[in-house]
């Protein structure tokens, strides 16, 4: 029986043309398997780590890409060491059968290039600064935390000062892409923290930097800190 008066549903409705858009994710080194459940793969057109995941975000399609000299077929294709201080065209090209009901005008075959730029791979990096906020849940109590890098003897290293109130702890950044850092505390010293700190793709001067300790009374505790740069 029929619905007197009832609209009927629009076959359209969140039907879209054929797309060849696609994102670029850096891809931390499964060597650092303890800390990637802190990384959050984030869209980005610069890069700082060695492996660069591209995939289509067109589903069941034919995907042809073209990188440097490659011309590759899967709809996910991870590749590593571009070239530092250089812009790389990433070109997609997806054929699939379009809806012509909804989109008479599309002939199912999009193109999209974007432009890939990788920084020095050293730690000279817009995380080493002074960032002022407070730990998520205490607006109120404000503090600095400070990421830098030291040279010592000729050996770089590197720490965050004031995760833990007035300590300064040395770190490995296991993982560093260009927006985001995994990081383990070296030793005892504040407690060890461990975590990720991430600037905003909206705010280059703001970072949240979640963590949490490895020893102490707050001991596997989870902190958020929130930060703009000073």
């Amino acid at each position: 029986m029929g619905c007197h008066g009832c609209k009927e549903p629009d076959p359209c409705e969140g039907a879209t043309e054929v797309t060849a858009d696609f994102t670029i994710m850096e891809v931390i080194n499964p060597a650092f398997s303890n800390l990637e459940e802190y990384f959050v793969p984030f869209d980005t057109d610069t890069i700082r780590m060695l492996r660069v995941a591209f995939t289509a975000l067109e589903e069941d399609a034919k995907y042809t890409w073209k990188i440097g000299s490659e011309t590759l077929h899967t709809q996910t294709v991870v590749r590593s060491h571009f070239p530092v201080h250089e812009v790389v065209p990433i070109t997609l090209i997806v054929e699939k059968e379009p809806n012509s009901l909804c989109f008479p005008d599309d002939d199912g075959i999009d193109t999209l290039t974007r432009f890939l730029y990788t920084v020095k791979p050293s730690y000279d990096s817009i995380f080493f600064d002074d960032f002022h906020g407070y730990l998520e849940g205490n607006p109120q109590d404000t503090f600095t935390v400070s990421i830098r890098e030291k040279i010592l003897l000729g050996d770089s290293f590197f720490y965050i000062k004031n995760l833990e109130r007035d300590c300064e702890s040395s770190l490995r950044f296991t993982g560093f892409a260009y927006r985001q850092m995994l990081f383990d505390g070296e030793s005892v010293s504040c407690n060890r923290p461990k975590g990720q700190a991430r600037i905003s793709t909206d705010n280059v001067n703001e970072i949240t930097i979640t963590y949490t300790f490895g020893y102490g009374e707050d001991k596997d505790k989870s902190f958020v800190f929130k930060g703009v740069r000073k």
